[in-house]
């Protein structure tokens, strides 16, 4: 799995030279980004096809000095609290791989980055002080009607990140799809 850091966070970190990204497919991609909110850091990772995206608030230097492991772990929380069944969560993080990180992937994935920060900040939802994911951002984040750099035309996250996983998987990919897809293991 790619993990690309935009440059704030390549700053933040005190890292350079970062390689481009590989030739994977952008559904096994996501852009990581450093975000100022309510005097404590936090980090906003969001897929490179779907714009599916996990904010964690209150990010400390433990978290900082694993970060390839860190985001690893928030996108396996991820999946599925958005409705993503576990056998199709374990498909996908196997098949991305083991983590690597990786300059951003490319100016439109980066747009919706910006815009999902956008829509962060829109919310006017404070984080939640007790908790380091912020499942109630992260919903407001992923069920809206947005574009993506993966799809034409608009719909939810969740969907696209959906329809990329059954692409992939070949299978169902989330909750009420089962019925349809016999074969997910």
């Amino acid at each position: 799995m790619q993990f690309g850091h935009t440059i704030p966070l390549q700053r933040r970190l005190g890292i350079r030279g970062l390689p481009p990204p590989g030739a994977q497919d952008p559904a096994f991609c996501w852009d990581l980004h450093r975000v100022p909110l309510a005097g404590r850091e936090g980090l906003l990772g969001v897929n490179a096809s779907s714009r599916l995206a996990f904010f964690c608030w209150g990010v400390g230097p433990e978290q900082w000095g694993n970060l390839p492991a860190f985001a690893l772990g928030q996108v396996g929380r991820l999946l599925p609290a958005v409705g993503i069944l576990p056998a199709a969560a374990e498909r996908y993080l196997a098949l991305a791989g083991p983590p690597v990180c990786t300059r951003t992937h490319g100016r439109r994935p980066v747009a919706f980055l910006n815009r999902a920060v956008d829509a962060l900040f829109a919310t006017g939802a404070q984080p939640d002080p007790a908790a380091l994911p912020q499942p109630l951002l992260e919903e407001a984040l992923n069920s809206g009607c947005c574009r993506a750099a993966g799809f034409p035309g608009q719909g939810r996250p969740r969907d696209f990140f959906r329809a990329d996983l059954a692409r992939l998987l070949g299978g169902a990919a989330s909750r009420g799809e089962e019925e349809r897809y016999a074969d997910i293991d």
